[in-house]
This record gives C-alpha cells, structure tokens and sequence, in this order.
C-alpha cells in the first residue's frame, strides 16, 4: 500500500471514530435529559460531559474536513457519515425515549391547587411579622385550618382541622418551605406539591 492509499485509510478510520464518538454522545445526552438517568443527581453531569465530547467531535469533525478535504469517493462518505448518524440517532432516541408523564395530582392537592394563592398570601404574612407567629382557625377555599405558623428557618406549617375522614392520630396539612424538603423529613414523609410546598399526613405541633 503506497503512502496515499495509507493516509486515505487514515483518514476513513478517523472518520469513522469521530462519527461513532458523535451518535454515541448524542444518545447519552438524550437519555440524561429526557428520563434522568442514571440518576436525577448524576443526570446533569452527564449529559453536560456528553454534549462537551459531541462539540469537541464536531470540531475535529470540521477541521478534518477543512485541512484534509475530500480526498476520494471513500473519504466523502465517511465526510457525510457524521452528521447522518447523529441525526439518525436524535430522531431515534427522542422517539424512543418519551419523557415520563408526570402523575396527575388527586383531589385534594387539586383543591389545594386552586386555593394556593391564598395560602401563599398567609405564609408571607407569617414569614414578614418578627418572630415566631402563630394564627389561629381559618377557612382557605374548603381547607379548615386549626393553626398556622412559622419557624427560625423559614418555613411555615398549616395544620387542617381533624374531620370525620381523618383518623384521630393525624395532624394533616400543609407547609412552604423554600430551601427543599422541610428539616427533619425525609421524601416519604412529605409530598412535594410543587412551588416550594409540600403536603404532610402527619406532623406534630412543634
């Protein structure tokens, strides 16, 4: 094999590693994105180190192409191979990988829902008086709330009122908690509604 019939099957061989490396990074960074794998806390990182490897690709990639040129049949193919398989690839992957559908919320987080903005206005009203503070009952759309206040940390709780549907033992109710899950809890033990609220079935009065 002379020297140019070498460096032709270089140039094919690089090719087709650059393509490879492409299509593999944009599955990665799919799959990351869209199902939050291989975890939610891992997720970002990879797809972050997924799409800096398909950039750095594509500009080898590029700069193949501007210094080496087309060189023969061969090497054009492979010149098109890249951008073909990533296409190929991210239409595959989109379809393939759907995003999770997200549970629909029940009765009563809808009902919550629709009267947020009330128990929004009350927990600032709370968090903006000095100290602890504490409201008494309180109707909020079709919540009877026994008690409302606040903490050192910024959250505020809502106790409901025990009804005939609740058992004797439970303390359910509400609380805004802007850092994350309220101290002292873990995810099992608090629902997390969205907008830095979260919805509790049992909480003793601190």
């Amino acid at each position: 094999m002379d020297a140019p019939d070498r460096a032709s099957t270089a140039h094919v061989r690089s090719g087709i590693a650059i393509a490879l490396v492409e299509t593999a990074a944009t599955v990665l960074a799919i799959i990351a994105v869209r199902r939050s794998w291989p975890s939610a806390e891992l997720a970002p990182y990879l797809a972050a180190a997924a799409i800096i490897a398909l950039v750095a690709s594509a500009v080898l990639w590029a700069r193949r192409i501007y210094y080496v040129g087309i060189r023969s049949v061969k090497a054009g193919v492979v010149a098109a191979l890249a951008p073909v398989l990533v296409a190929t690839a991210l239409v595959t992957t989109v379809v393939a990988t759907p995003e999770p559908s997200r549970p629909q919320p029940d009765r009563v987080t809808q009902e919550f829902n629709s009267v947020r903005p009330e128990f929004v206005e009350e927990a600032q009203r709370l968090l903006d008086e000095p100290g602890r503070t504490y409201s008494g009952r309180m109707e909020i759309g079709p919540f009877h709330i026994r008690t409302a206040y606040d903490n050192s940390v910024g959250e505020v709780y809502f106790h409901e009122a025990r009804g005939d549907r609740q058992p004797s033992s439970s303390n359910p109710g509400w609380v805004y908690s802007p850092h994350g899950i309220p101290r002292g809890f873990d995810e099992t033990e608090m629902q997390d509604v969205g907008g830095h609220w979260y919805r509790f079935t049992n909480v003793s009065l601190d």
